[in-house]
């Protein structure tokens, strides 16, 4: 028997059951885990896209040293989460897996038999990087939203990760939009990946709340690893290559700053009013002191001022996608600054958010 905390496993259980997932059209062993019990306790290994193992404290009883079962993924989270008391006992029995807590306990077919599927080896070798898991986080999150989700799109709907002495950078795009971010942290090496979002997300999801991380990166995958060793995600780089999104990055020749929570709250008003046939088309004008976000539809207009008395040059109207435009300012915190080049040439957002670069394609006049 082995008894671990329920708020802990249950996390991890979680953690592992999205990796896994809860059907599959190809192996039963893709919705299920491998539990693990080692001297610290207990290791949770997830395969499927990704390959994820962590570690969760944990009291075995003497001899239990080595134990493996496998077991449903989501089903077991599930039950690990309803448990009643904060302690969990956790029995390897022939054939099932015993999961009791406070007065219940409930029993779970093991598939031992695919066993196998687990038995992944950590890729070696390529560039390691160490940095704070709350930098990337934020690089990721910063810059996911630009990504496409249309599958024909093949590497748009990944990140680009790049890095050298001066620094790493993380870039996403679906070819009407750019979000750069940018770490202070050099590579030893040069590295140029890309990771599919949907592994991006995750990623950032799990470092979430931890200190310092190692990025591993090779020819074939992507490994991140927590400092204190209870966390291993490999994910594979995808194929192909990144189109040069540097060409869209405009010179700029007027700017206009403002309180970024100011334009959002304008934008979400004004949006309900836009086109969903035409774009979700608003514009933003500026006038004197003030600039005026307006947006037209079947239904009606919307129209709301915002006052300014920050600018340079001589701001053109722009013709924005209102739900793009929101998605940038999302991640936009503090003093914004909308770097202009023309009415129809793409134009750049920066805010306090460090490092943080979203760069929209106008719509047409």
């Amino acid at each position: 028997m082995i008894q671990v905390a329920k708020k802990e496993l249950a996390a991890a259980l979680q953690q592992a059951a999205r990796i896994a997932g809860t059907n599959s059209k190809q192996h039963v062993a893709e919705t299920a885990l491998l539990l693990t019990v080692e001297p610290h306790g207990l290791t949770l290994t997830a395969h499927r896209d990704m390959h994820l193992r962590l570690r969760v404290n944990a009291t075995p009883q003497l001899g239990m040293d080595g134990r493996k079962v496998v077991v449903p993924a989501a089903l077991t989270a599930q039950l690990v989460t309803n448990c009643a008391a904060n302690t969990v006992e956790l029995a390897f029995e022939k054939d099932l897996m015993r999961i009791s807590s406070g007065g219940s306990s409930v029993t779970v077919n093991t598939a031992d038999e695919h066993m196998d599927h687990f038995n992944r080896q950590t890729p070696v070798g390529g560039t390691v990087i160490a940095l704070a898991a709350t930098d990337l986080a934020a690089a990721i999150n910063g810059t996911v939203y630009a990504a496409s989700t249309a599958a024909f799109q093949a590497v748009f709907r990944g990140q680009l990760i790049t890095g050298d002495t001066d620094g790493m950078r993380i870039v996403a795009s679906d070819g009407y939009r750019v979000a750069i971010a940018d770490l202070p942290t050099p590579t030893p090496q040069p590295i140029k990946a890309i990771i599919h979002a949907t592994h991006t997300r995750e990623l950032a999801r799990m470092i979430a709340g931890t200190s310092d991380v190692t990025l591993q990166i090779n020819a074939t995958h992507a490994t991140i690893r927590t400092a204190d060793q209870k966390l291993t995600l490999t994910m594979p780089l995808m194929d192909g290559d990144f189109p040069d999104y540097r060409r869209v990055l405009p010179d700029t020749d007027s700017s206009i700053t403002l309180p970024a929570a100011d334009l959002r709250e304008s934008l979400t008003r004004v949006s309900v009013m836009a086109d969903k046939n035409a774009n979700n088309r608003c514009t933003i004008t500026h006038t004197e002191d003030r600039i005026i976000v307006q947006a037209d539809g079947d239904y009606g207009s919307g129209r709301d001022t915002i006052q300014v008395d920050d600018w340079t040059g001589e701001p053109p109207q722009i013709a924005v996608n209102s739900r793009f435009m929101l998605e940038a300012l999302a991640v936009m915190t503090g003093t914004l600054t909308l770097h202009c080049a023309g009415s129809t040439r793409p134009f750049t957002m920066t805010s306090d958010a460090p490092g943080l670069r979203g760069v929209l394609v106008t719509l047409r006049p």
